[in-house]
């Protein structure tokens, strides 16, 4: 027995790949083109945190877990995500009542905060040469509806006292309604 092709086979043949193959474009593309849009919407919505305003906290000490001071600060957000503003020590849980302000300047990129102590305006309770400015990185979320940021800081040089390396420890604010 011997089979023969028939041309309208072939055709048949070549015109559904085709179809197949303008389908596969079609899905494709439109796969880049979603995807593109939830990335854009994504990053839209990274890019739209504004963390003016005023945020409570608590930061810690590495070398000493027992230590805590509690600040208020205090931001307003520009434009371009610079940041400017100032930070209080409320209270410490330490053997001396401190009571500090400082200025801070920083960046938020996306949800990343970064800022340091520039100034100090107000310290009692600690003699200025013991007292270490800092710079802090933050990580902003929303945890059961509470804007928050957390992360760490670390001692920079400070006029006066000098290296502050080596000092660090953890952050954690939220925002004051």
């Amino acid at each position: 027995m011997s089979y023969y092709k028939r041309k309208n086979d072939e055709a048949g043949i070549s015109t559904r790949n085709a179809v197949l193959a303008v389908l596969m474009a079609v899905v494709l593309f439109g796969g880049f083109m979603a995807r593109d849009t939830l990335q854009a919407a994504f990053s839209e919505h990274k890019q739209s945190i504004d963390v003016t305003g005023e945020w409570l906290g608590i930061v810690t000490e590495d070398y000493d877990a027992q230590t805590r001071y509690e600040y208020r600060l205090n931001f307003e957000q520009n434009a371009d995500g610079t940041i400017t503003g100032y930070m209080n020590v409320q209270s410490t849980n330490r053997g001396d009542e401190i009571v500090a302000t400082s200025m801070v300047t920083g960046t938020m990129s996306q949800d990343d905060l970064t800022f340091n102590e520039t100034r100090v305006t107000y310290l009692e309770g600690v003699p200025a040469s013991n007292w270490c400015m800092i710079s802090v990185t933050l990580d902003h979320e929303v945890i059961n509806g509470q804007e928050t940021m957390t992360g760490s800081w670390m001692g920079i040089e400070t006029p006066g006292v000098g290296s502050c390396a080596g000092i660090a420890g953890r952050v954690i604010v939220t925002r004051e309604n």
